[in-house]
Formats: C-alpha cells, sequence, structure tokens
C-alpha cells in the first residue's frame, strides 16, 4: 500500500516482494493481490509481465484490448486530461469494488498517470487493494 501512495519515482518492486506478497494474500481468489499488481503496473513499479501473471494466476485478465481500453489508452496518449478523467469514471462504475477488473484498473491507472494525474492514480490504486 505504500509503494502505491508514494509519490514520485520510486524504486521497482521486485518479482519475490510481489510472490510474497501474493503467498500472504488472504482475499478471495487473490485479488487484493492482482489489484495490487495492476495498480504497480499502471505506476510503472513493476514489471509488467510480473503483474500480469500474478493477474492470470488469479483467474482473472490484465491484458486484452476492449473499446473502452482503447478509449482511454488513446485519450491518455493524446495528453486529453478531461477525457481520461472521464473514461476512468465510465470504467469505474459498478456497485461495489468488486465489480472492478485488474484490467480496468490497469487501464485507469496508466492513463492518469500519463496524462499528470499521479495522485488520483495513486489514490485510486490504493483504494482498490483497500476494498477487497
Amino acid at each position: 500500500m505504500l509503494i502505491l501512495a508514494a509519490p514520485g519515482r520510486v524504486a521497482t518492486v521486485g518479482s519475490s516482494t510481489l510472490n510474497s506478497y501474493v503467498d500472504d494474500d488472504d482475499s478471495t481468489q487473490k485479488r487484493r493481490s492482482a489489484f495490487l499488481a495492476a495498480g504497480l503496473a499502471g505506476l510503472e513499479r513493476v514489471d509488467r509481465a510480473d503483474a500480469e501473471r500474478v493477474t492470470r494466476d488469479a483467474g482473472m485478465d490484465m491484458g486484452g484490448s476492449t473499446r473502452w481500453t482503447q478509449a482511454i489508452d488513446h485519450a491518455a496518449s493524446r495528453g486529453d486530461e478531461a477525457s481520461v478523467a472521464l473514461l476512468a469514471a465510465f470504467g469505474m462504475q459498478g456497485d461495489n469494488w468488486q465489480r472492478m477488473t485488474p484490467r480496468h484498473l490497469y487501464h485507469i491507472v496508466s492513463a492518469l498517470r500519463s496524462v499528470g494525474l499521479d495522485a488520483e492514480a495513486r489514490m485510486i490504486a490504493a483504494e482498490a487493494v483497500a476494498r477487497v
């Protein structure tokens, strides 16, 4: 949680550290670990391949593409902060955090970070881990 919330550039999380967290995770289907990995990957604080492995092992997917992921990634690549914020809100719709997926979390955090909304990206990543 601290590495997600820390501002500025921080050292990346190694695969052994991530594996230790996964081993100690008692959440249903290791959902907390999948969100941690997706959030860290979106913040570029863990190797994306390690994050994809953790989410895959949890029975979820961080990769793949949908119309929504393409839209938020494209808005981020244009530096369109307003569209990223709107698409992030759209991607977070649901009645609880169980409706969130690692794929959505990764793209939301990554897009927010890339348009300069780092604090918001870190907050959403930490909140997702805390809520499951």
